[in-house]
C-alpha cells in the first residue's frame, strides 16, 4: 500500500496549505499488524483524503453538518487523531469530503 507522507499532510493539514510534498511510503500489507497500527492506519486514511480534499477540521464539521452529522471540532480531533473513529463516521466523512473510492488501492 502507498501512502502519502503523512508528516506533510499533517502539517498542511492544519496550515491550510495544498499540495503537499508528493512524497509516498510503501506498506507492506502482508505483515501482521497491532491494534495501535490499524488505528494509525484509519487516521492516516482519513487525514491523506483531508488533505487532498484541502479540508481542516473546521470546513469538515462544517460539510458534516451540512449531512446532518452534528460534530464539535473537540469531538472531530480526537476521533480522527486516535484513528478509533466508527465505519459509519468514516464514510460520513467521505460523503463530506466528495471521495468516491479511497479504499481502492489501500489494502
Amino acid at each position: 500500500m502507498w501512502i502519502i507522507c503523512h508528516i506533510c499532510a499533517l502539517s498542511n493539514l492544519y496550515l491550510g496549505k495544498y499540495p503537499f510534498c508528493g512524497r509516498v511510503f510503501f506498506i507492506n500489507s502482508e505483515v501482521a499488524m497491532n491494534e495501535q497500527t490499524w488505528n494509525q492506519r484509519a487516521t492516516n486514511l482519513l487525514k491523506s483524503q483531508m488533505v487532498l480534499a484541502g479540508v481542516n477540521y473546521e470546513e469538515l464539521i462544517q460539510r458534516l453538518a451540512a449531512i446532518g452529522v452534528d460534530e464539535s471540532y473537540k469531538g472531530i480531533a480526537n476521533k480522527i487523531n486516535r484513528g478509533t473513529f466508527s465505519f459509519v463516521f468514516f464514510m460520513q466523512c467521505m460523503k463530506a469530503l466528495g471521495v468516491k473510492e479511497t479504499l481502492k488501492k489501500t489494502f
